[in-house]
């Protein structure tokens, strides 16, 4: 390596600089405040630094205010932080579509930021002049062209930010309180190439990685303070990165085992005894130790249970078959139903909330697909409040200061098996807490987006097990089983939920609109949270931005929207 550094190799190279041109005004020209290269690491990288950690102050700053010194109360009370928190909830939510790509943009605030830097990066570099350096045979001020000098700085000190949001534990997430996947959006942007070739994507993304570090630190060269950022970088990823790997191995261990099993719609259950604490949406890294070359990768499954309140724990995960490492996994849990596999987890990362969730008004849980075992923790997490609500009641024995809010949830499923599926797993969370009533307090809308009426009606049928009949709506788009409209009774049925099928994809702009309109308080919340495709993120996204926007007019619910990566359910 040294052999292609100048020699001898310093950490920074030395500035004094002696003008040789001609005349003092050539000179003076040369040396200005934006030519003047042996300042160049100085006048464009320092600024660079200063524009990304002006961001991350200033989003710290606005944590450490709604986290920790004003009450969540205070928020909705008080007119003005209603409105400032309406205006910020609207730059977080509003987005764009282009439905013939099924491309979703970034939100308008992130946009915002994006464009921030679009026109910093711009105005630093076409800004200053000249471009490039009008030698002459007699006259040389450089052979670095200045456009370069300063693109290549500010390039530089991108570094380290860019690496220290690459980790799932980073310093960012920590002062900030944005998760790691939420960090990297418009890195996010080329999915769909990662998509097709997820496998090989993967490994030739780290190597690149690794490649451009060390070709660009040989190509620096030491030149004024470049090495400085390679310094930081380091100083920043490698806490960040020895921290997630001892947690994996000194918190996690090396005897956590993974049973696998089929379920009755093709997914794939896993359940991993551990010891850990974790909230719904949270997701882990799940290393397969005896899958071959997959024991070199970790692939990220959000956690489809909540920790038991007596007991150990069991972190299940609920996988949906796709092409690459799920396939073979779906395969071998077909051919070994039970089996138990030794795994490494890391995590467990990102989540919603509780206290947003708890906290609303009304609830609104979306689901599309495989997102329908997202739903079930908190299906559970609602359950649980509730039982504690009522049984301080019952011990004060007068009038309950709080009302819980009912849970409304959607889902959306191609397949009627999924159907049975869900309903199936929800009976078998609220039986636990049926001496509280929950199950009158959730109303559960299952849409089948696919089949003809005939077709849908003969599947179901054969899902549910027997004689279901599907009726016409009052709408010639909505089907409705019958019997299906209210609680079922328990000792007939089986079922503890209210659960109405339609047919076609759910109205979940209207659905936001009819919810919002019961908010006949204007200090309420209705907490939206949900797992689907981009389509339902953008209707979904839509809806809560124009909600937040009618507070301005003093008309709109304040509404809360979280959403959750669809790949990882």
């Amino acid at each position: 390596m040294a052999l292609w550094l100048t020699q001898p190799v310093r950490l920074h190279q030395s500035r004094p600089y002696h003008c040789k041109l001609k005349t003092s005004d050539l000179c003076h020209y040369q040396q200005g405040y934006w030519r003047f290269w042996n300042e160049s690491d100085h006048r464009y990288g320092l600024p660079t630094v200063a524009l990304f950690m002006t961001g991350i102050i200033l989003f710290s700053i606005g944590y450490l205010v709604t986290v920790f010194i004003v009450p969540r109360s205070k928020w909705h009370q008080n007119g003005l932080l209603r409105k400032t928190l309406a205006v910020s909830r609207y730059l977080s939510y509003r987005g764009y579509r282009i439905s013939s790509l099924r491309w979703n943009s970034a939100p308008l605030g992130i946009l915002f930021l994006g464009a921030v830097g679009i026109i910093f990066f711009f105005s630093m570099t076409l800004g200053p002049r000249p471009y490039y350096w009008h030698n002459t045979r007699t006259v040389i001020f450089g052979y670095s062209p200045p456009i370069a000098t300063r693109t290549g700085f500010m390039s530089i000190a991108c570094i380290p930010f860019i690496i220290a949001t690459s980790t799932k534990a980073n310093m960012v997430t920590f002062v900030t309180g944005v998760s790691h996947e939420k960090l990297q959006v418009f890195h996010r942007w080329i999915s769909i190439l990662r998509n097709w070739w997820y496998e090989s994507f993967k490994i030739a993304h780290r190597v690149s990685a690794a490649m451009f570090v060390l070709f660009l630190f040989w190509h620096c060269n030491f030149e004024l303070s470049s090495w400085d950022y390679f310094i930081a970088t380091a100083a920043i990823y490698v806490p960040c990165f020895l921290y997630a790997h001892i947690k994996t191995y000194v918190e996690h261990g090396f005897g956590l085992k993974a049973t696998m099993n089929l379920e009755s719609n093709d997914v794939i259950r896993i359940a991993i005894p551990v010891s850990f604490p974790w909230v719904p949406g949270q997701h882990i890294f799940v290393r397969f130790r005896a899958l071959g070359i997959h024991a070199l990768t970790s692939h990220p499954f959000t956690i489809c249970s909540l920790p038991s309140l007596e007991g150990p724990s069991e972190a299940v995960l609920h996988i949906r078959p796709q092409a690459g490492f799920t396939a073979q996994l779906y395969r071998h849990a077909a051919a070994h139903p039970g089996i138990a596999i030794p795994v490494f987890l890391e995590g467990p990362y990102g989540g919603i909330e509780p206290g947003k969730f708890v906290g609303s008004d009304r609830v609104i849980v979306v689901a599309g697909g495989s997102g329908a075992a997202w739903m079930l923790p908190l299906i559970e997490l609602f359950a649980r409040k509730a039982t504690q609500i009522r049984e301080v009641e019952m011990t004060e024995q007068s009038t309950p200061v709080q009302t819980f809010p009912s849970l409304h949830a959607v889902l959306a499923t191609r397949d009627p098996s999924t159907f049975a599926w869900f309903q199936e797993a929800a009976n078998k969370i609220l039986a636990r807490y049926l001496q509280v009533g929950v199950s009158s307090m959730i109303d559960v809308e299952i849409h089948i987006t696919r089949g003809i009426k005939d077709n849908l009606q003969r599947e179901i049928q054969t899902e549910l097990g027997k004689k279901s009949i599907i009726d016409d709506g009052p709408d010639s788009n909505t089907l409705r089983l019958k019997g299906k409209e209210s609680d079922i009774d328990v000792n007939e049925s089986g079922h503890f939920i209210s659960c109405k099928m339609l047919s076609g994809r759910p109205n979940l702009p209207a659905l936001i609109r009819k919810e919002g309109s019961l908010m006949t308080n204007s200090q309420k919340t209705l907490g939206i949270f949900a797992c689907g495709p981009s389509s339902m993120q953008h209707d979904l996204r839509v809806a809560a931005a124009s909600e937040n926007v009618g507070i301005l007019r003093s008309s709109g619910t304040s509404v809360y929207l979280h959403l959750e990566h669809f790949s990882w359910a």
